[in-house]
């Protein structure tokens, strides 16, 4: 009896112990995924806020300590320490802590704070000492980057100008204060220019208190006299009349005068009767006549209200100024230097660790980095595969998960692809990179089918032209195309050209390549003894003629090669009398070649389609500083027929010459659609011995139609096909020697 009781009990017991334990047991494997999941959340809000932080301070804020820090170690550093932050609550002090050593005026916090607040904390007590300052990006300014880009600071830095610059007279405004007055003024440009008829002229007031009616208006070859009209406004005492002529442009001024209506009549002031040049000050109002191209930098005043209030992320708002006062290089408030040193110490010591902490964080850090620099100064958004957000999402989920650097570095390039920007590839030079091989062989792809082109290898002979490329190392031809085309950023045709370079492309010696000619299969096997390669011309010498004459009065030039612009130079006499002058263009300028278009013009020429972004705030679009080569007629005219060839290897400077061809009107294009890339390039230099190239000037045609993503096309398109490569034919040379011997 005792014993079935017992039993019965513990039966009891266990029905009520188990659903418990169990319970339990769930909820302790449950709970740690939970709190994962958590603090994943919060570790990816933590980085966006100090991601946004990061962009507005380094590139909008104009302080001097954050001019001088090193970046890459900030936010290393910063990385780090943010990802540590377990709510909003800590990660406000974390950051408070971060940025008081570089941007001390930057206000962190739970809540928005009203600019008044911010301003009191940035004016000094005497004012008379200071200029205020602002940052202005001319493109972005990157350690080790092309210096054509430029971050400079406003009334601090020496800004480059597009113009020149004259102080006309300076006005007493005693008697026509309120009043309203009409400028004129009587120009006339350059009879050599091409385009006479499209030269602006534009009246600015900076400060915006005067209005003015007129539009812009267009210099005429001959005298032609401009008409401004608007209101003084009623508080300014004295008006400076400023003329700025574009550097690269001639031009003649006659007759400024300033015409005020006072009581119904009018009275005119020619600039004799002004006060002289040397009264002109800028402290009173100025008008700024611009003549040539739009001119920036017009040199206003910054705002000291000019401000960045943003919410970082739920429950983060930050507000960063974007106007500080300053003397000399140093702005207000000003940190103890001792403060600062100690600070940036404390950023190389964390950086020299190597160990774990910093392998995520340096990841991470580097994500920030590329992020902020494409955010603000990439030019081609409207072509990227998403937009901001979306590029940004993904790179910071893969390089949150990445384990090595081998993982990063398909992190980068699969970022790179979404942007499709042929300039941009990634770079990576550490220890455990494993050196890629290749074997010397060119290829097409034509009907969906990898064909050979060209061998350049004599190990691998059998590899003739025309044969078709069935496999790799066990791969199928178009997996391999596929995976590739994947990680190559830029057009269709750039993509095909980077992916068909290096298909061979491998860190195994040995390969072997099961190719197939008249539906027939063989295994060809061989080493990779070749270096990988970034870029191949497919203008190759030993395909296309010699430089010179190749038939009656037809010459040919391959412009890929060095010295082909003496060549052209010491036959210009002969070759201004040519029927036709074919010049390749299958590649990339191996020296300038900007004198060959001299020799194409009958006047000088100020297209503007090279358009630097204007950076200064993060909010608003940018406006663009155009310029172009503004090139000049070179004799002798060369009056024949003009062909060049193009490719999907044509790129950049040689996109900047075919540009100018098609126009302008030059001469013709024969061939393929080029890259599709161009622009001044900027290198971004990131931790770990990762670096990332891209595109920072936006770039049109000339003639103002899209180049990026588009490329030129040519006027007679040739297909490259399988018949013309076995039988070791250059279809495209031969179509624009076709058009060549045409008598129309």
């Amino acid at each position: 009896m005792t014993m079935k009781t017992s039993v019965t009990g513990y039966t009891r017991f266990l029905k009520i112990v188990n659903p418990i334990f169990f319970a339990l047991s769930l909820l302790m494997i449950i709970l740690p995924t939970m709190v994962s999941a958590q603090n994943l959340e919060q570790r990816k809000k933590n980085v966006k806020a100090f991601t946004e932080l990061c962009g507005y301070v380094r590139f909008f804020h104009p302080s001097s300590e954050s001019q001088r820090i090193n970046w890459s170690l900030f936010t290393l550093y910063g990385t780090d320490k943010v990802l540590q932050a377990k709510n909003n609550d800590s990660l406000i002090v974390i950051m408070k802590d971060l940025f008081k050593y570089i941007s001390p005026s930057v206000y962190i916090g739970k809540q928005p704070v009203k600019n008044n607040l911010i301003i009191q904390n940035i004016t000094p007590g005497e004012l008379i000492t200071y200029k205020k300052t602002k940052l202005i990006n001319r493109g972005l300014a990157l350690p080790n980057g092309i210096p054509i880009y430029k971050s400079q600071r406003l009334n601090i830095d020496t800004l480059e100008k597009d113009f020149d610059e004259y102080p006309v007279a300076a006005l007493s405004l005693k008697n026509y204060r309120g009043k309203d007055f009409e400028f004129s003024i009587e120009l006339q440009g350059d009879s050599s220019d091409c385009f006479t008829n499209t030269l602006p002229i534009n009246i600015v007031h900076p400060d915006n208190a005067i209005k003015f009616v007129s539009v812009q208006k267009y210099l005429p070859e001959k005298n032609s006299v401009f008409k401004f009209s608007g209101k003084i406004p009623l508080q300014q005492d004295t008006v400076n009349i400023i003329l700025r002529i574009s550097k690269t442009r001639r031009v003649s001024v006659k007759k400024p005068q300033i015409t005020f209506s006072i009581a119904g009549a009018k009275k005119t002031l020619t600039f004799d009767q002004a006060v002289s040049n040397s009264k002109i000050t800028h402290t009173n109002s100025r008008i700024f006549i611009d003549v040539g191209d739009r001119i920036l930098f017009r040199g206003q005043d910054p705002k000291i209200e000019d401000m960045i209030n943003r919410q970082l992320i739920k429950g983060v708002f930050c507000t960063v100024p974007k106007t500080l006062y300053a003397v000399g290089k140093e702005t207000y408030p000003h940190l103890d230097t001792a403060v600062v040193s100690s600070f940036i110490n404390r950023l190389r010591s964390f950086y020299r660790t190597k160990n774990d902490d910093y392998k995520t964080a340096s990841r991470i850090s580097n994500a920030i980095v590329l992020s902020n620099v494409l955010r603000y100064g990439f030019p081609y958004w409207d072509d990227v595969s998403g937009d901001y957000e979306d590029v940004y999402k993904e790179l910071m989920r893969k390089a949150m998960l990445d384990k090595t650097n081998e993982d990063f570095l398909n992190t980068l390039q699969t970022t790179a692809s979404k942007m499709n920007d042929g300039h941009m590839f990634v770079s990576y030079s550490g220890n455990d990179r494993k050196k890629q091989k290749s074997i010397s062989v060119s290829l097409e792809k034509i009907d969906n089918e990898i064909v050979v082109k060209h061998v350049l290898d004599p190990m691998f002979k059998k590899l003739t032209s025309g044969i078709i490329i069935d496999s790799i190392d066990g791969e199928p031809a178009d997996a391999i195309y596929a995976r590739r085309y994947k990680l190559v950023s830029g057009s269709p045709q750039w993509r095909n050209y980077k992916v068909l370079l290096g298909f061979f492309d491998s860190d195994k010696d040995s390969v072997s390549i099961v190719v197939r000619n008249n539906n027939k299969r063989e295994i060809i096997k061989g080493i990779r003894s070749s270096e990988q390669l970034e870029y191949r011309p497919q203008a190759l010498d030993k395909y296309v003629p010699k430089d010179g004459l190749i038939k009656e009065r037809v010459f040919y030039y391959n412009l890929t090669k060095d010295s082909v612009l003496k060549k052209i130079e010491d036959s210009i006499t002969t070759l201004s009398q040519a029927k036709a002058i074919i010049f390749d263009m299958r590649g990339y300028p191996a020296e300038n070649i900007n004198n060959i278009i001299g020799h194409l013009l009958k006047c000088v020429e100020h297209t503007k389609w090279m358009n630097i972004p204007l950076i200064e705030d993060p909010l608003k679009a940018n406006a663009n500083i155009s310029s172009g080569w503004d090139l000049s007629p070179i004799n002798p005219f060369l009056k024949g027929k003009i062909i060049f060839l193009s490719d999907a290897c044509s790129q950049s400077y040689a996109e900047s010459i075919l540009g100018y061809i098609k126009g302008l009107k030059l001469g013709l294009i024969v061939g393929r659609p080029t890259s599709g890339a161009n622009g001044d390039m900027q290198n971004i230099y990131l931790l770990d011995d990762f670096r990332v190239f891209y595109s920072g000037t936006k770039v049109t045609n000339p003639d103002g139609t899209k180049n990026h993503m588009i490329g030129i096309k040519p006027d007679f398109e040739v297909q490259v096909t399988k018949s013309g490569l076995a039988q070791g034919r250059d279809e495209i040379l031969e179509k624009a020697i076709k058009i060549a011997d045409q008598n129309e």
